[in-house]
């Protein structure tokens, strides 16, 4: 229970020291302060999305999440760089912006395997249906959607049957 609040703590410690390094002022404080803001930011941004992605049938909502907290972690370390080196704000930005991006790029390249790139394969959690405000769908249009999937499914099936050859799967 404690456990957030003392990496919070420590975060800000150690900016601190590198601030007192740098300046010759231990910014506890301030470095505290843009620590809890960011989290807090971040976390309603988490609690949100979801909620919205589940109340508008938007699954695909949900990529934004990945983005927003790559973007907000790099936001709150150029925040706190900031009070350490304040004339060097704009090499700074363009500097953990490029890692940033790098990140991105090797967060989609590690998930090229699967069907999204960025975002949950699924919603792990469902609010409550009155929370809804999309029309739900009926059961028979889910089923009809269904049996149009049956026929490509089969095709893709076959091929990839007839790429493995005789891969040991269904031999005895």
């Amino acid at each position: 229970l404690l456990a957030p609040v003392g990496v919070a703590l420590i975060w800000a410690a150690l900016w601190a020291l590198v601030t007192q390094l740098f300046r010759h002022w231990f910014a506890f404080g301030a470095h505290l302060w843009r620590a809890l803001v960011a989290t807090v930011a971040m976390q309603l941004f988490d609690l949100l999305l979801p909620l919205l992605a589940y109340m508008f049938n938007l699954p695909r909502l949900l990529a934004l999440e990945t983005l927003v907290m790559s973007v907000g972690a790099a936001l709150l370390l150029w925040w706190h760089a900031t009070v350490v080196w304040p004339r060097a704000s704009r090499r700074l930005a363009v500097g953990i912006g490029a890692m940033c991006v790098v990140g991105l790029v090797l967060t989609v390249g590690r998930r090229t395997e699967q069907q999204y790139w960025l975002g949950p394969n699924y919603m792990a959690t469902l609010p409550p249906p009155a929370l809804r405000v999309a029309t739900p769908q009926p059961v028979d249009s889910f089923i009809d959607g269904m049996a149009r999937l049956e026929a490509p499914l089969l095709k893709q099936a076959e091929k990839r049957n007839d790429q493995t050859g005789g891969s040991g799967d269904n031999e005895e």
